[in-house]
């Protein structure tokens, strides 16, 4: 049996009901934590406090011991001394007593005394007379050797043997006695209070152990028992009395009701994902139309060029300015359908940008509202011009909703410790507490149906998140409202100055190119047809990513290939990574796509280490495709 078999099987460690503890992996309940936790101190404790004790016992023992060898040795002297006192008062020659008899008398006498008292004492000894060995005694001792040994050679062996001793000589009878004692002899006497002191540090230990059980299993281990038994019933469980316990019962009330709000929501937010995909499906869709529109509009409108039409192109240029709306609008779609990242070239300039709204935002106020601008020049942030224009617009729209009569909108914008802050106050209605946590909920409106989409405000909050900034709300019923936005402060670089280019370059012809177009949408492929012959380029046509490989296999030696990423088949990304691997012949690629998110890992990274790939949005206009024919044409030269 191992040692953790034998460990579990323990009755110590049995639940109350005599079923063993069923531990996953070295898992422990809190109660038996604690008990283990107790015993391993407390053993600590006691062992170090008998080896403490022990070392302090010892040290007394031995000092007790010499001062006691002192005393013996002191009283066994004072004896010799009064014996030899005797032996000078009775020697008077008037009673006729020889002093040498009286002399041998008194010492033998003298030695007697010393041996019974040493006896007496049972300490070990050697007494000597004239330096040879009269009576000796070991008491509880290790067996020493003693065939006439001196006293010198004795203090030798004994110091040898780390014994302590004490030597006196007394002159007059011409004895020696030696007393001495070992550690052991010494300490055994203080045993019995060391096991004394063991025992009952044990049985109070076992007390305090009892004690601690106790007091946990019915402070901590019913109330624990009572609260996990309500959770495992799917219930929310009562009060226990315990500070720790009760704060505990609050957390997890507060966990399931937000459990439960979150189970409210999914149902919303498979719908917005739902709504995300379809909207960027069908912008994608509305993008080509447009493209469709605006490629067919640059055909007309060279066409009526050529017969002097000015009336008909001012009315194209109306279509086209139209068309780029629609597209911005469906940029804006795109935008709030994904969480794309913001571009790092994007360096704007806030306060400048609120100047130049001032006007139109006056004009779309009523007149019983008063707007009031404060800002300075040189805010940067990392947002572009529309997203901070969108954030503007829709912030000052919702604080006009909120005046239902005579008020004051304020925006103020300034620089705070690094950061770039837009703050929108009202007079308004204001809002209460439940409405300012749903304010940026997608789809989430106070205002009457018909009036509002709720995508306002969320579209501003998924702005400022992707800017990495901050939104802070105050408002309080019948007392307005305060939007504080802050966003990181970026360094604004003045534009470059490109110099002037000589009117000879900008007429300069485009050298005829060799031009591959690849779209699935055959509207697009004839104006790309139409467009480029105007310029006399050679133009191939394909309208699938496997038509197009066909083609370059047959004559690889293109200028140039526009091609289209969302495609059925093999898709214009599987084009891309063929054409990348094609080592020998150095293609500029320029890719054509309706969305507005990011380009896939793969594509993204062939895209660093590619020189001549670009990208166009739908829809495009036809000065950029002549902007990038021309700078592919120089590169020829």
């Amino acid at each position: 049996m191992t040692v953790k078999a034998w460990y579990l099987k323990m009755p110590f460690l049995r639940g109350n009901r005599g079923k063993t503890i069923i531990m996953h992996q070295k898992a422990l309940s809190l109660g038996r934590y604690i008990i283990i936790t107790y015993l391993v101190f407390f053993l600590l404790f006691l062992i170090i406090s008998i080896s403490l004790l022990w070392k302090s016992i010892q040290h007394l023992a031995l000092k007790n011991n010499e001062v006691y060898l002192e005393t013996v040795s002191y009283k066994a002297r004072l004896l010799l001394q009064n014996t030899y006192t005797d032996y000078l008062l009775s020697t008077n020659p008037a009673q006729q007593i020889f002093p040498r008899e009286m002399f041998l008398l008194r010492r033998t006498e003298a030695l007697t005394k010393l041996e019974n008292f040493f006896k007496t004492k049972g300490i070990s000894f050697v007494i000597w007379l004239n330096k040879d060995l009269f009576s000796y005694h070991v008491h509880n001792s290790p067996k020493i050797a003693l065939k006439k040994p001196s006293p010198p050679s004795l203090k030798k062996y004994l110091q040898n043997k780390d014994i302590m001793f004490k030597y006196v000589y007394f002159d007059p009878f011409k004895i020696s006695f030696l007393v001495f004692r070992t550690k052991e002899e010494a300490i055994t006497p203080f045993k019995n209070e060391i096991y004394l002191f063991f025992c009952a540090g044990i049985f109070l230990a076992l007390i305090a152990l009892a004690v601690t059980y106790f007091i946990y299993y019915y402070l901590v281990g019913r109330p624990l028992e009572r609260l996990t038994k309500s959770l495992s019933a799917n219930e929310l469980p009562g009060p226990t009395g315990i500070f720790e316990f009760d704060h505990l019962v609050e957390i997890v009330k507060k966990a399931l009701d937000r459990e439960r709000r979150l189970v409210e929501s999914l149902a919303v937010s498979e719908k917005l994902v739902a709504l995300g995909t379809l909207a960027g499906g069908y912008a994608h869709e509305f993008n080509n139309l447009l493209q469709v529109i605006i490629g067919n509009l640059e055909v007309a409108s060279i066409a009526c060029q050529d017969k002097n039409c000015p009336k008909a192109q001012d009315k194209l240029q109306t279509i086209k300015e139209a068309s780029l709306r629609g597209a911005a609008l469906a940029n804006k779609i795109l935008t709030i359908s994904r969480t794309e990242k913001i571009s790092a070239k994007y360096e704007t300039d806030l306060g400048k940008i609120l100047k130049d709204l001032e006007e139109s935002l006056s004009h779309g106020l009523r007149r019983e509202i008063r707007l009031t601008i404060d800002t300075q020049e040189g805010l940067g942030v990392h947002l572009s011009a529309e997203q901070v224009q969108d954030i503007i617009v829709n912030l000052v729209s919702n604080a006009k909703d909120a005046i239902s009569g005579p008020g004051r909108i304020s925006l103020k914008a300034y620089a705070e410790r690094g950061n770039v802050i837009l703050e929108v106050s009202d007079t308004g209605k204001g809002m209460d507490e439940e409405t300012k946590k749903r304010i940026f909920d997608p789809f989430f409106t106070t205002k009457a149906p018909g009036q509002g989409t709720g995508l306002g405000l969320f579209a501003v909050y998924q702005l400022v998140k992707l800017a990495k900034g901050n939104i802070e709300v105050e408002s309080n019923p019948n007392h307005g409202t305060r939007i504080r936005i802050i966003l990181p402060q970026q360094s604004i670089s003045p534009p470059p100055k490109k110099p002037p280019k000589p009117a000879q370059e900008l007429e300069t012809k485009i050298k005829p190119l060799r031009i591959l177009v690849v779209d699935d949408e055959q509207s697009i492929l004839e104006n790309f047809r139409e467009l480029l012959n105007l310029d006399k380029h050679h133009v191939t046509l394909a309208s699938s990513a496997e038509e197009a490989y066909e083609k370059i296999k047959k004559d690889p030696n293109f200028h140039i290939i526009f091609l289209d990423l969302s495609m059925p088949g093999k898709g214009g990304e599987w084009l891309l990574r063929e054409i990348s691997k094609q080592r020998e012949y150095d293609y500029h690629v320029v890719l054509m796509t309706g969305h507005t998110g990011l380009l896939s890992s793969e594509t993204t990274k062939i895209f660093e280490n590619k020189k001549n790939f670009k990208i166009l949005h739908k829809p495009f206009s036809w000065t950029e495709i002549k902007k990038i024919l021309k700078e592919v044409s120089s590169c020829l030269k």
